[in-house]
């Protein structure tokens, strides 16, 4: 959740400083949902995976 907020931010941020508009800040921010889902799945995964102890 932190870094869902976080990502908020950055977008408002180069919103506000008028490094992007609003409709491509959104658009982009849209597109990027899977790849952004995709990257914490695996991470979430290699993470459990670590932790699990390894059968020799």
């Amino acid at each position: 959740m932190a870094e869902s907020k976080l990502r908020n931010l950055s977008v408002e941020l180069f919103v506000k400083s008028d490094l992007l508009n609003r409709e491509t800040a959104k658009e982009t921010y849209n597109e990027c949902g899977p790849i952004r889902k995709t990257r914490i799945s695996s991470v979430n995964t290699s993470g459990q995976a670590k932790d699990k102890p390894t059968n020799i």
